[in-house]
This record gives C-alpha cells, structure tokens and sequence, in this order.
C-alpha cells in the first residue's frame, strides 16, 4: 500500500514542512501602500505571492493592530453577526475565531477527541502541530483514492485535508478525490474537514471558500485570507457537532479582523466579479506571451492562482524579478508560484507582464520566437 516517496506509517504526529528558501529581503519592511511594499531605503515591491494567510486584498491599510481583543465576555457588534452571516452564507451553524492556527487546531482536536474511533488521517503540508496523544495519527498524501480506501475505515474518527498543497510543486485536492472522501466519510461516519488556510477565499473559483456545496465538510477552517492580513482563523461547524463536545469557549481577535470577515463574506459576489476579470486579464497576457518565448514552458491557471514553468532555475529567476520589484514564490527547481492581490488592476498587470518579458530576454539562452 505504498506510493513512491511517501510511506504511510501510523505515526504519533505529522509534523509541519519547513521552508528552507533563503528570505528575499535583507532589510525590513517599514510600511504598505496600495499594493506595494516599501524596505527601509524606500525600495517598491509589488508582493506576487498573496494567496496565502497575508493580503490576499492587497496591501491596502495600516498594518498595526487596532480595535480591542475579543472575548466570550466582550464582543462588538461585527463579532456578535459573523456566526449568523457565515450560517446564512454557508449553512455552518457555529463559527468560533481564534487569533493563532495552533489554536484553532487545538479546538479541532477537542471536537475530534470527543469521537470513540481511534485513528484520524491527516492530508497536509502544514498541519498547525496538532497532536493527537490519544489517537493513531496516519498521515496519507492527497488525491490517493487507494489510500483512503485502505484507512478510512469505521475506526476513522476524523480526517483533515488541506485542499491546497504548497510542496516542490502545488498540489490541488481533485473533485473526484473529494467527492470519494465525503461518501467514505459519511459511510463511516468520520468528520470531514477542510483546512483552507493556504488558500485565500474566492481563489479557485469554487465557491466563498474554495470547496463546492455538493461535497461540503462538517467542519473547516479558514484564516486571514478573510481579513486581509489581520489575525484571524475561524472554525466553521455543524450544530450537531457542537452538542458533543464543549465548545463554549472562543479566545476570539481584534475586533477589526471580526469588521473585515463581515465585509469580505457580504461582499463576496463583487469581490467575485474582480478576481474572475483580473484572472481572466492575467492568463491572456501569459498566454500571449508564453506564445513569444521559448523560455516560458508552461503557464497553468488554477482560478487567480498560477504555475509558471521557466527553462531559468527558480532561484535566479526569483531573484532576477526581486531586482526588478516583483516578490514571486519559487515551488520547484524550475517552477513558480504567481498569487496577484485580488485588487490588482490591468496597468499594474501590463507592467507585470513587461518585467517577465525582459527576464526571458535577459536570462534565456535562446533567442524571442519567431525572431
């Protein structure tokens, strides 16, 4: 039952993937404006990488914190309307909001503990340390069907899957792949979860946050994609779910990161709208230019979310656009990720495409197509 670089042993706990990249910056950064970054020289940089729990918006506000710290005993009023607004969006009667990721896994790992089964599957790059002391932790890599057909089993209590994977390569969780674990979970009746904190909302084109209705988890977490930055981690469940377990609690954040979530949630359908234009300008202009070098060897759109496969080794090339303004992420040895704010417009676009454009002329050692 063993795949080819990946061993399926049970083990007490998965432990988080370290990223070893070298960090681009060698200063700090002193302040945000619109879109771009500033270092301590005033150098500009316009951050590509936003999918992740930063800006995915952009970087448009003050980043010190502001607005009080919530608690179950204190509360504004945007606290007191997220759970009603993220029922009525998405049916989750109950939403608990915690400041760190560890936190909020901790409180997974109270809903899950309260289940008799011993084993729980864990499908993720960064899995917040949850430890389970408890249970069999048995750690499966994504879109294996045989492997969910071979553990998830009536002894699953729960299995969490992150539905994007940021490896050597990007990874996403299959339609299919889904589809089979919400009817095996349900056959087994083991808690489906989705963490989708490394992927902001809206990206993927698959609803508010990124999994169709068809194959919805009981429980998932998302994070501060919501909030442009602020901390922020939200735990969605059922009712039902909340009746067997103690969950009364939430540490809760800054108040404005409660203010935020209520405004993107409302405003999904314009935010929407923006990302399906800015994507669909995006891979046009890849597109055109994938057609004029050689150097570009492949272009992949997942949603607002793009793989980019140069013949440059992704270091130099990431270091090359870093000179030039751009902060991109290298995945693999040749490959890497593009993840534009939301709120980027098509001048700032054209002048992204124009930086690509003069680093395959600078950095190939063939000449433009077609010349």
């Amino acid at each position: 039952m063993h795949t080819e670089h990946f061993d399926y042993d049970i083990i007490e706990s998965v432990k988080a993937q370290e990223n070893t990249a070298p960090p681009l910056f060698k200063g700090e950064i002193t302040r945000t404006e619109g879109l771009y970054l500033y270092d301590e020289e005033e150098n500009k940089y316009l951050d590509l990488t936003s999918n992740n729990d930063n800006m995915p918006r952009g970087f448009s506000f003050d980043q010190q914190e502001s607005g009080f710290f919530e608690t179950r005993h204190l509360k504004s009023k945007a606290a007191s309307g997220l759970e009603e607004l993220v029922k009525e969006k998405t049916g989750y009667e109950k939403t608990r909001v915690f400041q760190e990721k560890s936190l909020a896994y901790g409180f997974l790992k109270e809903l899950i503990t309260t289940k008799p089964e011993k084993s729980v599957l864990i499908s993720s790059v960064e899995n917040g340390n949850i430890n389970f002391t408890e249970k069999n932790v048995i750690n499966i890599h994504l879109n294996d069907e045989s492997a969910l057909k071979t553990f998830l089993n009536k002894n699953t209590a729960a299995v969490i899957v992150e539905i994007v994977q940021v490896k050597g390569y990007l990874e996403l969780a299959e339609i299919k792949y889904l589809e089979l674990l919400k009817e095996l979970c349900v056959k087994n009746n083991a808690l489906l979860i989705y963490d989708t904190c490394s992927i902001s909302p809206l990206r993927l084109n698959r609803g508010l946050f990124n999994f169709d209705k068809s194959i919805q988890p009981d429980i998932f977490i998302a994070s501060r994609g919501l909030t442009a930055g602020r901390p922020f981690y939200m735990v969605s469940f059922r009712e039902d779910i909340c009746e067997k377990a103690d969950v009364s609690e939430s540490p809760g954040t800054y108040s404005a990161g409660y203010k935020e979530a209520v405004d993107f949630i409302q405003n999904n359908e314009k935010y929407k709208t923006t990302i399906e234009e800015n994507a669909w300008y995006i891979e046009k202009k890849f597109k055109d230019l994938e057609k004029s070098h050689i150097g570009l060897a492949d272009f992949i759109p997942y949603g607002m979310l793009y793989e980019i496969v140069t013949e440059i080794p992704s270091e130099e090339f990431t270091m090359a656009a870093f000179k030039k303004g751009l902060v991109l992420r290298p995945l693999g040895q040749y490959t890497v990720l593009l993840c534009p704010p939301y709120n980027i417009d098509k001048e700032v676009i054209d002048r992204v495409i124009e930086v690509f454009d003069e680093l395959f002329n600078e950095l190939t050692k063939y000449d433009r197509l077609g010349e």
